[in-house]
């Protein structure tokens, strides 16, 4: 992820998206996933202020609406936020409830 940072640059982007799952550990316990995401995440935030890049999570269903927000949160919300990937992660969390509201502030990119 950190050695992205140079062609996001050269590219003239400052927000670049991240995942921060795989469907391989889907079913695998959250809170140790979790726990090594923040801990890849911490190091490239300090590294993503430096060149001045937002990074947005991307997330297709592999942690709920309250994980993700975790994530951003135990971080730097100025540099980490997250990627609404409307057509999966927005439509689902609509039908679930009205969660995506305590997504807006954290938002930095979406995909349609």
């Amino acid at each position: 992820m950190i050695a992205n940072f140079d062609h996001v640059k050269d590219n003239g982007a400052d927000v670049m998206c991240v995942v921060g799952g795989s469907l391989m550990f889907r079913h695998e316990p959250h809170r140790p996933q979790i726990k090594a995401l923040t801990e890849m995440f911490k190091k490239a935030v300090k590294v993503a202020v430096n060149y001045e890049i937002k990074m947005a999570i991307e997330n297709y269903i592999d942690f709920t609406a309250d994980e993700i927000l975790q994530k951003s949160k135990m971080l730097n919300r100025i540099t980490l936020g997250l990627n609404l990937t409307m057509a999966i992660s927005f439509a689902y969390l609509m039908i679930r409830s009205l969660i995506w509201k305590k997504f807006v502030r954290y938002t930095f990119a979406t995909n349609v």
